[in-house]
């Protein structure tokens, strides 16, 4: 139930209120979303009443410093990676770079829910100097011309 009530919060969140504003007075940009497997087909839902489009989803291996996979219990199966869907407006952003950003990041675990700093930095290498916003962000997530907003702050 608590679940249900998180999924309904989240689709409230209207992203398009914070993307840049296009010339034609659109919201445009990229949205990057972390998800488990079980939560992807809310994401879907979420890009279709938003007007957005799923276009990639970058996948983290996720390991510990001496390289062995991360195992933690999933419903079937142990998981080792976690999964961050990338959704774009349908108006294309003027500052997205689109060559030669990989979708796989291999990197060492480190704070509970702390994310790899690959993905920071694909991020910003992807919007060549667009605005970045991080949503339910952490300490450890605070990274400079980021505005970071979040209840753990």
């Amino acid at each position: 139930e608590d679940n249900v009530h998180a999924d309904e919060l989240f689709m409230d969140i209207n992203v398009n209120m914070l993307l840049e504003k296009s010339t034609y007075d659109e919201p445009s940009g990229l949205v990057f979303i972390w998800v488990t497997t079980t939560k992807i087909p809310v994401v879907y839902k979420y890009a279709e009443r938003y007007n957005l489009k799923v276009v990639e989803m970058i996948t983290w291996v996720k390991q510990y410093p001496n390289g062995s996979l991360v195992q933690t219990q999933g419903p079937l199966m142990h998981r080792s990676c976690e999964f961050c869907m990338v959704l774009e407006t349908q108006l294309r952003h003027r500052f997205v770079r689109r060559e030669a950003v990989n979708n796989v990041i291999i990197s060492n675990v480190r704070a509970q829910s702390q994310k790899p700093n690959e993905l920071y930095v694909m991020i910003e290498e992807m919007v060549n100097g667009g605005s970045c916003i991080e949503l339910f962000g952490r300490l450890h997530n605070l990274r400079s011309h980021w505005v970071t907003v979040g209840d753990q702050l």
